[in-house]
């Protein structure tokens, strides 16, 4: 017998728009189907958009206070506690937003007919909260638990890169696997861009979504560059350049990336969690920059 008071449960944030996680399913150990609670506040994301295509889930989710819109393939729906909202098509394009304080919501899901498997997610968002090397020891402890996914082993490299390996990170199996899927989708010069990122979102592990006008032009430009596994970063010439490596902080991944550069080069790193594509526009970011530069300028002021 389980008994917990959502309150008493662990709160994850999730992504830049305010959703907050509560794991139920992995508190109690639930094998039969997937259910987790989501708190947030007036105007954040108390259910991100997304749909389950991609595992088939059929889904169930209640209002347990406050109050919500859901916005279901475009139509809003008004939520007030107590509502349920099924959702038997796994195709339906969901999110819901809170509109009072404190708004709760519990999900429950599964896909019909077949035996329920943890989605591997739960994994990389826990982790994702952890020092590196506690997430590297958790992941390797739990991953057996979860469906093989190749980002699950990606998301492991970069937490190992940020522990401070990031030879054992480049040279994981699993990760040079995942940069030959890469590799296949920027070599099909024959997609349209909505295939390019149908493809692209495959490889990472993402669920693909139909391009707005303006991703799509991003999308054409992005699949005409070359493969980011192209580049040769010259580290020798660049270890006497003072570097402040920065990321957005909203992705393993990219960590990785950037500790890994940030390793080889003797450089600075800043992260700003959540910021994703608009570090610049972080909090803190400009007196970042600011103190890295005053921290140059003697080395700066001796070159000719």
């Amino acid at each position: 017998m389980n008994i917990a008071h959502i309150d008493e449960l662990a709160l994850i944030p999730v992504g830049d728009r305010g959703l907050q996680w509560r794991p139920i399913r992995m508190r109690f150990g639930i094998r039969a189907f997937g259910t987790n609670a989501y708190t947030a506040d007036v105007g954040d994301e108390v259910v991100e958009e997304h749909t389950e295509s991609s595992v088939g889930h059929e889904e169930m989710y209640v209002v347990i206070s406050g109050r919500a819109t859901f916005t279901l393939d475009g139509e809003e729906v008004d939520a007030p506690a107590g509502t349920i909202v099924h959702l038997p098509d796994p195709s339906v394009r969901r999110k819901a937003v809170a509109e009072e304080p404190d708004t709760r919501v519990l999900a429950i899901g599964a896909k019909p007919g077949e035996a329920f498997e943890p989605s591997a997610w739960e994994l990389g968002f826990k982790a994702s909260q952890m020092e590196p090397k506690e997430a590297v020891a958790y992941v390797e402890e739990h991953m057996d638990e979860y469906p093989e996914a190749a980002a699950t082993y990606f998301n492991l490299a970069c937490f190992r890169a940020l522990a401070g390996d990031p030879e054992g990170a480049l040279d994981d199996p699993a990760v040079q696997e995942l940069g030959a899927k890469l590799e296949g989708v920027f070599a099909d010069t024959h997609q349209t861009p909505e295939e390019f990122g149908a493809a692209f979102a495959d490889a990472m592990g993402f669920e693909p979504r139909p391009p707005s006008p303006e991703m799509r032009s991003v999308l054409e430009s992005f699949m005409r560059e070359r493969s980011p596994a192209e580049a040769v970063i010259p580290y020798e010439q660049l270890q006497d350049v003072p570097v402040l490596v920065v990321s957005g902080g909203w992705h393993p991944a990219f960590d990785a990336v950037c500790a890994v550069l940030a390793d080889r080069l003797g450089a600075d790193l800043a992260t700003f969690p959540g910021a994703g594509h608009g570090a610049q526009h972080a909090p803190g970011f400009n007196e970042r920059l600011l103190s890295f530069w005053d921290s140059t300028a003697p080395r700066s002021a001796d070159r000719p």
